[in-house]
């Protein structure tokens, strides 16, 4: 499975439970919930799917939105408990497709509100995106479906959807990887494509504006929220594509780009050693070596935090590529006892600290949170916060203000999976004992760090933007994705 990074994705997931109990509006509801696993890459979390039943999914069966062109698939929302800040009077909800389909992971584009899904086929054959009016639920377009590089039997073929601007136009990219053609005598190809479509199209049936293929199979891709560019890393090396010309720059493994701009020698050899792209910055690919990462511009070790070092016992400093361009690094600090990481920003340009924040090791485990245990990093659509640290942490780009939810001693560890405009964090608080999947939703406010408990049973959303939550991330399983707009 490949590694993922994405705008406004969540790296946590959200269990949602049986409850009868007045919802936010003042309307009471029976609704039950269930949470379906969906494999969309490395470090894909269990995606928590809402399917309303009892009386609140005949109202919504009875309730279907607007008929016509546009209002396929789409009903009105049962009343569930949300926070304050959602409508759960006025909401919308996708519920699974007859054809054989489902829907997953929705992505918002923000400068054309729309909320954009992943349509594919069970055995993932076939694929395509699907672009919903955010307030409404409409459909404002859906591209034609494609046939996907085929999986080698080993792994699920890699189908996301990833978003991008440049010179004020909103793309949307279809990408995967896996194998194409091949027979009994002849080798299938490894390939990643990439579709990409014009954000604000109209229509059914939309043919991307290109189909852009790159050889190789990928380990992961990313887009940069403001550039046009996807990554598609490959081994060590990899290929930047600019989406607007479909043009490729390929990095091979022997390529300059992953000897570091400067000396950075260790006791034993040099911090290139195993180095390979694992982003890209405006400064060009991001490159993590042994100890230190750089850009052809700069090098760590000349941006090194106050009371942290590149290594110290068996850490090493550890760098991850972001959407909106930062670059965001976890740097040993042995000096704290309550802690054993400062989580940096550094500027993508110029390899300069923005800020810092302490934040100890996540003590959830994958199992107690759904999550493959990666560091996922998610950027909101305004491109205003950034979740980390498998959502134990939260940057404020605008900011520059770094917030840690790990356990302290007044409060338990709070998983974010969303932050709303206003800067107040959504989540999931765990049960401390070992191996429990007991789960309390909650609210936090970064700058004083104040979780309040949410009522039993409310469905945090999975992702904020375009003037709506949504709860849920896949149709699979029978499961619905709720949308509520924002008060």
């Amino acid at each position: 499975m490949k590694n993922v990074i994405r705008a406004a994705m969540p790296t946590t997931a959200v269990g949602l439970v049986f409850l009868s109990l007045t919802a936010c509006g003042g309307s009471t509801a029976s609704a039950t919930s269930k949470s379906t696993t969906v494999a969309s890459g490395k470090g894909a979390s269990t995606t928590a799917s809402a399917q309303a039943s009892g009386s609140a999914s005949a109202s919504a069966s009875a309730s279907a939105s607007a008929s016509g062109p546009g209002s396929a698939g789409v009903t009105t929302a049962p009343q569930q408990l949300v926070p304050a800040a959602f409508d759960n009077t006025k909401g919308w909800s996708i519920t699974p497709p007859t054809d054989g389909t489902s829907l997953d992971d929705p992505v918002i584009a923000p400068d054309t509100n729309l909320l954009l899904l992943r349509s594919s086929t069970v055995n993932d054959t076939s694929a395509s995106i699907i672009a919903r009016d955010a307030k409404t639920g409409a459909i404002r377009w859906s591209g034609k479906p494609a046939a996907q590089a085929a999986s080698d039997g080993s792994s699920s073929t890699d189908i996301n959807v990833l978003v991008t601007h440049k010179a004020g136009k909103e793309y949307a990219v279809l990408v995967s990887t896996g194998f194409l053609g091949g027979d009994a005598v002849t080798k299938a190809s490894e390939v990643t494509q990439l579709e990409v479509f014009d954000a604000a199209s109209s229509g059914a049936q939309v043919a991307p504006l290109r189909v852009i293929t790159v050889p190789g199979l990928a380990d992961g891709y990313s887009a940069l929220r403001d550039g046009g560019t996807v990554l598609v890393q490959l081994g060590t090396g990899g290929a930047v594509v600019d989406v607007t010309t479909g043009q490729v720059t390929a990095y091979g493994d022997q390529d300059a780009v992953l000897k570091p701009p400067a000396p950075c020698e260790l006791a034993i050899g040099d911090c290139s050693e195993n180095a390979k792209i694992i982003g890209q910055t405006p400064a060009g690919p991001l490159v993590q070596g042994y100890a230190a990462f750089w850009t052809k511009a700069w090098i760590s070790g000349g941006f090194i935090p106050q009371g942290t070092k590149t290594q110290f016992s068996n850490e090493t400093v550890q760098a991850d590529g972001t959407p909106g361009g930062q670059v965001l690094a976890r740097w040993p600090q042995p000096t704290d006892a309550t802690t054993d990481v400062v989580w940096a920003l550094h500027d993508g340009q110029t390899g300069r600290v923005l800020t810092t924040v302490p934040c100890a090791a996540k003590t959830t485990s994958a199992s107690q949170t759904g999550s493959a245990g990666n560091d996922g990093v998610t950027l909101s659509p305004d491109g205003h916060y950034l979740i980390a640290g498998d959502g134990i942490v939260v940057f404020d780009l605008q900011g520059n203000k770094g917030y840690c939810f790990g356990a302290n001693a007044t409060r338990n560890e709070v998983d974010v999976t969303a932050v709303d405009t206003d800067g107040t964090a959504y989540g999931t608080v765990h049960g401390t004992a070992t191996g429990t999947t007991d789960v309390t939703p909650a609210s936090v406010k970064p700058d004083s760090g104040q979780a309040t408990a949410l009522p039993a049973g409310t469905l945090v959303p999975a992702l904020i933007g375009a003037g709506v939550g949504v709860f849920g991330t896949s149709t699979a399983g029978g499961g619905s994705i709720l949308v509520y707009p924002h008060h």
